[in-house]
This record gives structure tokens, sequence and C-alpha cells, in this order.
């Protein structure tokens, strides 16, 4: 659901899912690029692709937590489904009440052009968007040039520029069930 996250220090927050526990997978390389295309003020979108379960949420995570000063405002959206970004772009309408005229009468074609015309006029944003199904669902839903775009996708196809996440090799697969199982000790160890 979106909701404002108080633990997110950086501007306006909005939509973070909350995390518990430590960053479990980091693609420094994958982050890297992701900082170096975003580093332009200019409007920019891309897309980090790859196989459910390889680190694409952990990473924006990762760059909201290291990059957010610039932004004005950085906002996170479920791409999941076409439903739920109308229910994102609602709740994001609700906590712009005073900006937006937005109702529970609004249509969602209308929903979508005020919300888009909001970020157009506020440019200096970063949107997330987690789970994207496809470009065709995501597209209507996209800001027109305005900000910085992170889409996270399953999907590997998309028009703009992307970034695949590969799966693990085995020493970082490794790594990562240590720190699981580290984890998960530390876990038990605070329930007693």
């Amino acid at each position: 659901m979106f909701t404002h996250q108080a633990d997110f220090k950086g501007p306006r927050a909005l939509g973070f899912p909350l995390f518990n526990g430590p960053l479990l997978i980091e693609h420094p390389i994958v982050y890297q690029k992701i900082v170096e295309k975003f580093s332009i003020k200019e409007p920019f979108t891309l897309v980090c692709h790859g196989p459910a379960g390889i680190g694409k949420t952990s990473l924006t995570r990762l760059f909201y937590l290291k990059n957010n000063k610039p932004y004005d405002y950085c906002v996170f959206f479920d791409a999941s489904t076409r439903e739920n970004l109308i229910k994102e772009y609602r709740n994001f309408s609700f906590y712009y009440h005073y900006k937006l005229p937005v109702d529970d009468e609004t249509s969602d074609a209308d929903l979508i052009a005020i919300v888009k015309t909001f970020m157009s006029k506020h440019p200096n944003g970063l949107f997330i968007y987690d789970d994207a199904d496809n470009e065709e669902v995501l597209a209507p839903f996209l800001p027109d040039k305005s900000g910085h775009v992170l889409i996270t996708s399953r999907y590997a196809k998309w028009s703009c520029p992307s970034i695949q996440l590969e799966k693990l090799d085995q020493e970082n697969a490794v790594e990562l069930v240590k720190r699981l199982l580290k984890n998960n000790n530390h876990y038990e160890q605070k329930k007693r």
C-alpha cells in the first residue's frame, strides 16, 4: 500500500515498502551503472530486469538510500498490475489532495492524466515502478519527460535503456546463504 514511510530519511519518500533487515543482494556493478545513468539532470528512464528474486527491488532500495538528496521527492509504485497502478496513483493523489483535484468519482483516465500533469510540474523527482509486467501496461502511467524513472521488471524487452541482472554466480550465492543464515540466527536469538 502507498504510505509515507518515516524510516526513510530522504525527501518525501512515498510508498516505499518497509524493509526489515540488511540489504541481501547488492549487485554493486549494476548499482554503479544506475548511479552513472542518473547522474544527468535531464529526465531519464531506466529498466532493471531479471528473474524473480534476483534483487531488483533491493537494488531500488539501495539506490534510494544512497542517492535521494538531489530529488525533491521520491515515489515507489507497485506496478505489478494495471489495477495496482491505479490504486497507487489514487493513493498518491490523496496524499497530495491539496494539490490534485481527485476524488472517488474521478475516472481512471482522468486520474492518470492528473498525476502525470503533477509530475511534469514537479520534474525533480525519482519515480520507481516496481515489478512492472511489461511496457504496454506501464507506458500510459509513466511521466512525460519528467524526473528520473527507475523500473524493475522480469520482462526484458523495453524500448528505453535497460540493464539485465544476472543470476548469482556460485560465490555470491554462497555469500547470500551465509547472510541469510546469520540473519536467521540473529532473529532466533532476539526471540529468546
